[in-house]
């Protein structure tokens, strides 16, 4: 059962204290954690891959949106719930004339939150983009919107101050499809035959997916693995788990939005640049 946080001022201090808000990578704390306040949409934790930690996401969007960008690999950080300066929130809300939002049980002001903070790695070195994850549903101009516009407002203008690009996610941005085939991949990154067989032998593994997928490229990929099972006398499964596993890893290269065992290999693996790459793929699978 829930048991959501009775924001007091008092309440605002312990959680600075804790370091919510803090922090990068593992040692980042979100704000916000799944449970402390009610929310319209579902509910995440995700255990962390890339980042080994704890993710609260308050919404499927949320989910989605941070399967979609952590499989970039310019996307070094991404921090959830964010929260805002309170003093600047005020002021920003004061010259906006808009009423700072306002804790509804204690009436305290509340500690504004952007829903994800990107760290984005570029040529001139790193930078950070805000997002505000929400539904189309809830950013049409109607007066029932009218505040949850009014509040983002604010928190636009809070990262325009700060130089900090600032965008407006809605489901029409975020391509569920791969998203959902990000979050199946993800689920495949630890592959239990990384400790059955050895090192030598999964790269002799690997060589066959190699060479099936370049001759069978009209055949599926769940049809090739099962021909690769049955040749190397392995547990049916296998070979397409280790499939999973490399491109997971990004060590296969595949087209991720759509991605599917049932696909024919020639419709989602780039097979010349997985020939070219059959060397490094088998230095990448020893640091993997």
């Amino acid at each position: 059962m829930a048991r959501y946080i009775r924001y007091t001022e008092d309440k605002i201090c312990q959680l600075e204290k804790e370091g919510r808000g803090k922090g990068e990578q593992e040692e980042y704390i979100p704000w916000i954690k799944v449970g402390e306040i009610s929310s319209e949409g579902r509910s995440h934790r995700i255990a962390g891959l890339i980042v080994n930690r704890t993710y609260h996401f308050l919404s499927d969007l949320e989910m989605y949106y941070y399967y979609s960008v952590s499989w970039e690999n310019d996307i070094t950080d991404i921090r959830e719930q964010y929260p805002l300066n309170r003093a600047d929130t005020l002021r920003i809300a004061e010259k906006l004339a808009y009423e700072h939002p306002k804790y509804t049980d204690t009436k305290v002001m509340t500690v504004m939150t952007t829903d994800l903070l990107l760290t984005v790695r570029t040529d001139a070195g790193q930078k950070l983009v805000a997002c505000a994850v929400k539904p189309s549903s809830k950013i049409t101009r109607t007066e029932e919107n009218r505040r949850t516009l009014e509040k983002l407002c604010i928190e636009k203008e809070y990262w325009y101050e700060r130089s900090v690009k600032w965008n407006l996610v809605t489901e029409e941005s975020i391509d569920i499809k791969r998203a959902k085939n990000i979050m199946f991949l993800l689920g495949k990154w630890n592959n239990p035959l990384q400790h059955k067989i050895s090192h030598e032998n999964t790269t002799i593994l690997t060589n066959r997916l190699i060479d099936e997928i370049s001759k069978q490229s009209g055949n599926t990929i769940a049809n090739i693995c099962r021909i690769v099972d049955q040749d190397m006398d392995m547990v049916p499964g296998d070979a397409l788990a280790w499939m999973h596993y490399l491109v997971a890893h990004k060590i296969f290269p595949v087209n991720v939005d759509n991605y599917s065992s049932k696909m024919k290999a020639a419709n989602t693996v780039n097979i010349d640049e997985l020939i070219l790459r059959r060397q490094s793929v088998y230095e990448d699978i020893a640091i993997s």
